[in-house]
């Protein structure tokens, strides 16, 4: 999934929050870290690349498995670079898989996770611009980084209603 349908609609996605008004805020500030959180399928990576049309601005798309190395330190390079080559004016960065990389410290079982995880800390305070994490398993981030966002969105499977909108929707725009 490189590009949305014509048909995109924030309002079929099941959030706790309103997601079209997130992104006017993130919109005109050019800036902010939003959490999205929620099972696989609810419309999370969808709206990173929303958000970055809404902005006039390509998604940077980076996974977890792009950061994580084998190597002592290689990580915590590879975050760092992540957030080096994401031009904040131009790009809106997105890490998806955020929690296999951030996990909780206190379950940490090495050393490294926790370097890890305090090099993203850094990086991500002082990134200027639009930064979305996202995770099936929104739980289990470390809490210090949690604290760091300014939107923690969770989203759900769609409702009924929203189903049926969305498949009048797209039997509609049928071509």
């Amino acid at each position: 999934l490189h590009s949305l349908p014509d048909i995109y609609d924030p309002a079929l996605i099941q959030s706790d929050a309103d997601l079209a008004a997130v992104s006017l805020g993130l919109v005109e500030a050019r800036a902010g870290r939003l959490c999205l959180y929620g099972p696989p399928g609810t419309g999370k990576t969808a709206y990173g690349r929303w958000l970055a049309g809404q902005m006039g601005v390509p998604l940077l798309i980076k996974r977890a498995s792009d950061l994580i190395a084998p190597w002592v330190g290689e990580s915590e390079r590879n975050v760092a670079r992540m957030f080096e080559e994401c031009d904040p004016a131009g790009e809106v960065l997105f890490l998806d898989e955020a929690d296999t990389l951030l996990a909780a410290r206190d379950g940490a079982g090495h050393r490294a996770d926790m370097a890890v995880t305090a090099e993203f800390l850094r990086q991500v305070e002082a990134f200027q611009g639009v930064f979305v994490g996202a995770t099936n398993f929104g739980r289990s981030i470390d809490g210090a980084l949690l604290r760091r966002f300014e939107f923690r969105l969770e989203l759900q499977a769609l409702t009924t209603v929203q189903r049926l909108d969305l498949f009048a929707n797209v039997a509609l725009d049928w071509d």
